[in-house]
């Protein structure tokens, strides 16, 4: 998953979580003693990291969408970029609760602005990430090979597949919590 995608989408899937466990986060008087909050971890840990370390090792032009010569970038790059996307969803989840203790109106227009902001960087995106090349052959416009087909769609499908299972299990525990 591209990082620019990422960020977003694991700051809507933690608002997201809080927004399922609202009635567990109403009885934990605790921060951090929140089951919600673990999953939101579990989940970023388990599910969103994973994702986004993959492609930022084996597509990581693709993955800045074109935007960084990643061969001219420092190694401590993609490292830093998984660990911030680690910390999105307990971050969402959060941020989450916090606007959860204000008002539920209020937390459901920052959701729908994330959701914007998601949707918004996948299509600024869309050119950039329906084909597979490096920086170099984007920006010189060779070299370059659909999406489709190769090895970077079947990886998509098949991190796509986790993206999913990893989604719906985390949406099941959330709402076995009430």
């Amino acid at each position: 998953m591209p990082v620019l995608v990422a960020l977003p989408l694991g700051l809507c899937l933690g608002v997201s979580f809080a927004w399922l466990s609202r009635r567990e986060l109403r009885r934990v008087t605790s921060e951090l003693g929140s089951r919600g909050l673990a999953i939101a971890a579990l989940f970023g840990l388990f599910v969103l990291a994973p994702v986004s370390a993959y492609f930022l090792a084996f597509e990581p032009d693709w993955c800045l969408a074109y935007l960084l010569d990643t061969s001219q970038a420092t190694p401590a790059l993609a490292p830093a970029l998984v660990v911030v996307a680690l910390a999105t969803v307990p971050s969402g989840f959060l941020f989450g609760r916090w606007l959860l203790e204000r008002d539920e109106a209020t937390l459901l227009r920052a959701l729908l602005a994330l959701v914007v902001a998601t949707l918004g960087a996948i299509m600024l995106g869309l050119r950039r990430f329906a084909v597979q090349g490096s920086y170099a052959q984007f920006h010189g416009d060779f070299g370059t090979q659909p999406l489709a087909g190769s090895s970077l769609g079947y990886a998509i499908l098949v991190l796509g597949f986790w993206l999913t299972a990893g989604l719906v299990f985390a949406v099941w525990n959330l709402r076995r919590l009430d």
